[in-house]
């Protein structure tokens, strides 16, 4: 896996704007002197813990959902440092890559299987 490196928001920044809208699917651009924002390294595909496998198989997680349903159930878990690597492709996930776009920096377009 690579790792490229990305200004994100920090887990305080995503709570806030969701809090006021929760509608809110993507965030930034960021850059590294953004405030409430960090860098950090991220690969396009993350290990799903065991224990929140069960709602990726129920539910479309986008990320927000992951930030209003699944995040809180980390803290409460107390998962949230055994998850830092789960819950920062979340942040990425919810970082726009350029002005603009209304996708997310690990958005891919699929590909096209051969006819």
């Amino acid at each position: 896996m690579q790792a490229s490196q990305i200004s994100v928001p920090t887990i305080t920044t995503v709570l806030n704007a969701l809090v006021q809208d929760p509608n809110v699917n993507v965030m930034g651009p960021f850059t590294s002197n953004d405030a409430g924002t960090e860098v950090k390294k991220f690969c396009n595909i993350i290990p799903i813990p065991n224990c929140y496998v069960h709602v990726f198989l129920a539910n479309e997680v986008t990320p927000n959902y992951f930030f209003i349903y699944v995040y809180p159930k980390t803290a409460v878990d107390n998962h949230e440092q055994d998850c830092a690597a789960f819950i920062d492709f979340f942040r990425t996930a919810i970082t726009r890559y350029v002005a603009g776009a209304d996708t997310s920096t690990v958005r891919k377009t699929l590909p096209v299987a051969p006819p």
